[in-house]
């Protein structure tokens, strides 16, 4: 065994060289308050290189720490608890990644020349797959199926939740006017919204004013559409309100519900009086009958 003493002011090193092949070097010190530190030792074993790291004289856990000398925080620095810091010498997870400025943080990829900030996932010599955010906007860009998973497929579930607190939401456009624009077809099993529109049930009320039949037939003359419903020209323009749609056409099946049933009693009041009128007939037909006869 082979000794090697280094030493400085306040500080000594005692470095032991195994002369038996895979054996440690071995590092002994003493600290400034005089503690003695126990060895650590860099080891090379058959599955590779081993760096162990020492204890101290009570038998506490010390940092695994990576650095140059005079430059501050320490780029790379593993905790006794088991956690890695890289970017910062105090990391609080398993795995703590801090960067500098506009340096990306993290970055999974085999090549830099995509210039996108944040965390980034690629393939060969592009970003196919990736997450990354520039300036204040977050980008989830997926690869040649253009698919982005919640779930998972291998056991068949999919789920999970997309919260987003404000801003609008766009699919298909870059432009999104509305929480949630859709350019294309929206394919649902179920639809449910919720209306700031009330029901047209007044149309019921006694006190409700039903435009007449005859003012509808003008409206629809001069306007070539139903009253309060817009015309073609103004959906092409401004889109329609699917919720105030449903709720303006829902008044019209109820005012058509009144108009028939007004019609109904109109046709029942008529039936009456030709009723009325064959019985008057048939009895002065009877009586100019019997005149006749005496």
């Amino acid at each position: 065994m082979k000794k090697l003493l280094l030493s400085v002011p306040f500080v000594f090193f005692l470095l032991h060289f195994a002369e038996a092949q895979n054996s440690p070097l071995l590092i002994w010190g003493a600290g400034l308050d005089g503690s003695m530190y126990q060895a650590s030792g860099i080891y090379s074993t058959s599955a590779g290189l081993l760096l162990e790291a020492p204890l101290l004289a009570d038998n506490s856990k010390t940092p695994i720490e990576l650095n140059w000398r005079g430059s501050g925080s320490s780029p790379f620095k593993i905790l006794p608890n088991g956690n890695i810091g890289m970017g910062t010498s105090s990391p609080a997870v398993k795995l703590d990644m801090k960067g500098d400025g506009d340096v990306v943080s993290v970055r999974i990829a085999q090549n830099s020349e995509v210039p996108h900030f944040g965390l980034e996932f690629g393939q060969k010599s592009n970003l196919d797959d990736f997450i990354s955010g520039s300036g204040r906007n977050l980008q989830v860009t997926s690869g040649w199926g253009n698919t982005l998973l919640l779930g998972s497929p291998e056991f068949n579930q999919y789920g999970g939740k997309v919260i987003i607190p404000g801003g609008n939401v766009g699919i298909g456009t870059l432009n999104p006017d509305a929480k949630l624009a859709v350019k294309g077809t929206l394919h649902a099993s179920e639809v449910k919204v919720d209306l700031y529109v009330p029901v047209p049930d007044y149309v019921f009320n006694e006190d409700y004013d039903l435009r007449p039949l005859a003012s509808v037939r003008s409206y629809i003359d001069a306007n070539r559409h139903l009253p309060e419903i817009p015309s073609a020209a103004e959906i092409e323009k401004n889109g329609m309100n699917v919720g105030e749609m449903n709720m303006l056409l829902l008044k019209k099946v109820e005012e058509l519900t009144l108009y028939v049933l007004e019609l109904k009693k109109e046709n029942e009041d008529q039936n009456k009086k030709i009723l009325q009128q064959n019985q008057k007939i048939k009895l002065l037909g009877d009586s100019i009958v019997k005149n006749n006869i005496n």
